[in-house]
């Protein structure tokens, strides 16, 4: 985390999340193995040495701090594609959201969480049948990870 500020819209406290553990593989474990390493978001594996054409899963994983507050919440810029969001043992949120900002809030999952609460996130950027660009019909790269900034809300 590295800047705080009162977000004038909102009224609440937000933390920007910049640095995040990251690893690609099928499963969160991989972020516990040697191939893991610490990124700064927004991020893609896209552009990280010998994964340029890399489709698959990618994990993030960031500690949030025990902060005062009545309601906690992530707000994603954006993550391409498929995304899924848990802290500590609670899965709260998928979404295919691309390039669409979107928040989920997380206050049970901070409240039943000792301090630190650890946000897993994964990210899938294959082709899909069932998700814009269909299978293999673009021709733009789908770089995948958390593309645009992520912040915490107090």
């Amino acid at each position: 985390m590295t800047a705080v500020h009162c977000n004038p819209a909102t009224g609440r406290t937000t933390l920007s999340l910049t640095e995040w553990t990251f690893a690609a593989g099928d499963k969160s474990t991989c972020l516990l193995g040697k191939q893991a390493t610490v990124c700064t978001v927004p991020h893609t594996i896209n552009v990280v040495p010998g994964y340029e054409e890399y489709r698959g899963k990618v994990w993030y994983r960031t500690l949030l701090p025990k902060l005062p507050g009545s309601r906690f919440f992530l707000h994603f810029e954006g993550a391409y594609r498929d995304t899924r969001i848990s802290v500590g043992k609670l899965r709260l949120a998928h979404t295919r959201s691309g390039y669409t900002p979107f928040t989920v809030e997380i206050t049970r999952a901070v409240r039943m969480s000792e301090a630190p609460a650890a946000v897993t996130v994964s990210v899938d950027n294959r082709m899909s049948a069932d998700a814009l660009p269909y299978e293999k019909s673009f021709d733009w790269p789908a770089d995948g990870g958390l593309i645009r900034p992520v912040s915490y809300w107090l």
